[in-house]
């Protein structure tokens, strides 16, 4: 993460708020510390589901829910 007026924003970044951001870190530590999400999953590659979803989770604003539910109807 870093600050929109930092002087490198390109633009093309994703900006949040710094609760948001917050919100987004949490998350991805939770991804990355616990399994017990990947149950609902069809598939047993866990790396390959963190991968996805903290792409998504960065990449979007996609809320985590939207991004489980688009992945597994990809799966």
């Amino acid at each position: 993460y870093e600050h929109m007026n930092s002087g490198n924003h390109d633009g093309k970044a994703l900006l949040r708020t710094a609760s948001e951001t917050t919100k987004i870190i949490r998350q991805i530590r939770n991804l990355l510390v616990t399994e017990n999400w990947s149950k609902y999953f069809e598939t047993n590659d866990i790396q390959m589901l963190r991968h996805l979803i903290i792409k998504g989770l960065i990449n979007t604003n996609h809320s985590m829910s939207e991004i489980k539910c688009e992945i597994r109807n990809a799966l």
